[in-house]
């Protein structure tokens, strides 16, 4: 019989590297300033988007869009990295809580 062959190609998909994934970071400001959270995610493929969460002080958790408030989120990529970074301008206590970012 005659031999055949066949390419083929195998992509191996593993859980996104979030950079700083076992670290929390704590960040005080004065009111009015402007603060950037930022969230970088390796992986391959990319994940088609970063999520970004905020629980406010009232324990609430809102689920925020790309100009949700005064909060700017901003996302780009290059390459197998996609960082996305939240702006909050004129931060007030209002505005404390946990950000945490979902890819």
């Amino acid at each position: 019989f005659t031999q055949k062959t066949k390419d083929i190609f195998i992509d191996i998909v593993g859980k996104p590297d979030l950079d700083g994934e076992e670290e929390r970071a704590m960040i005080s400001a004065s009111e009015g300033k402007t603060v950037q959270l930022s969230c970088t995610v390796a992986a391959d493929p990319l994940p088609p988007s970063i999520e970004w969460t905020w629980t406010n002080n009232d324990g609430i958790e809102i689920k925020l869009g790309p100009t949700d408030y005064n909060k700017q989120i901003i996302l780009t990529t290059s390459n197998q990295e996609m960082t996305s970074s939240v702006t909050l301008r004129g931060v007030a206590e209002k505005d404390g809580g946990i950000y945490i970012c979902k890819a």
